[in-house]
């Protein structure tokens, strides 16, 4: 299996700078190495971003298109890009980058990401970054960004969010997006009601915040909310979406290394694509 790691190392438009410094610590643990020693091709590539000083959404969504293209050939060529990011924004360029017009997406985070810049307390964008994948803000700017179509709410499934704005659960009833709480993760016909969300798709787009997990599997970042996901139950959703074959594209995102000082969340992330890899390959065989 042919598996290309694209590495985006900016958070909040800088380079290298808090959860931007996540791909590469996941990087430098042996994650290529370890793939490669389970009998896979990878490949490593690193988008460069734009050459001007910080800006948030200007470079945040400049480096979208880049991580569009990225993904666009990876899959052009057979391989199945994983992009490890700072920022959970870049899924709107994989999204771009696989055609989202008939894309489901699930979106694993602690938080909905469903925030718009009228509605956000903080101006965070990541904090609006689902709400874009979904058309409703940023309107303009994502417009010039190739391939990318908004996916509609019908489409998403948003598992393990538990630390969300009154706004954000406002839009979550209002649109009927599929919300899967850490509670509703404890319950029989969980991982059936996600799948049935995207059923009807041609494709899938995972995008993995590692926050999601609870803090006690590992230190993910500042924002991790107690009362998470175990590893166990992010592998049983992640194994029954790759077992369907139309998982295109995988994101894992907003590890900050700052805040694991023993190194313990790596391992975790090995271990979660050691499972997702090994599903994909037993399809493609």
């Amino acid at each position: 299996m042919d598996i290309n790691l694209i590495s985006v190392p900016y958070d909040s438009g800088h380079r290298d700078y808090r959860m931007g410094r996540g791909p590469g610590a996941l990087l430098d643990s042996g994650l290529a190495d370890r793939i490669s020693a389970a009998g896979h091709s990878v490949s490593v590539a690193e988008v460069d971003g734009p050459d001007w000083p910080p800006a948030e959404v200007k470079t945040g969504f400049a480096l979208c298109r880049e991580v569009a293209d990225g993904v666009r050939s990876a899959i052009a060529e057979g391989a199945f890009p994983i992009v490890l990011t700072g920022n959970c924004l870049m899924q709107v360029g994989v999204l771009a980058g696989v055609g989202s017009g008939s894309t489901g997406l699930v979106w694993f985070d602690a938080h909905g990401d469903l925030n718009t810049p009228e509605t956000t307390s903080s101006g965070f964008l990541d904090g609006m970054a689902l709400a874009v994948a979904a058309g409703w803000c940023w309107k303009s700017v994502v417009r010039g960004l190739p391939g990318f179509e908004p996916v509609s709410a019908s489409r998403i499934a948003l598992v393990g969010a538990r630390d969300l704005d009154p706004p954000e659960h406002a839009f979550i009833a209002e649109h009927g997006i599929r919300h899967v709480t850490p509670e509703g993760a404890a319950r029989d016909g969980w991982v059936s009601s996600v799948q049935e969300c995207v059923d009807g798709c041609d494709s899938i787009s995972v995008h993995l915040d590692l926050d999601v997990l609870d803090p006690s599997v590992c230190p993910v970042n500042a924002l991790q909310a107690a009362g998470g996901l175990r590893e166990g139950q992010v592998v049983e959703l992640l194994d029954a979406l790759m077992a369907s074959g139309k998982v295109a594209a995988l994101t894992v995102s907003a590890y900050d290394p700052e805040v694991d000082p023993d190194g313990e969340t790596p391992e975790v992330v090995q271990r979660l694509l050691d499972s997702i890899i090994h599903r994909r390959s037993t399809i493609d065989d």
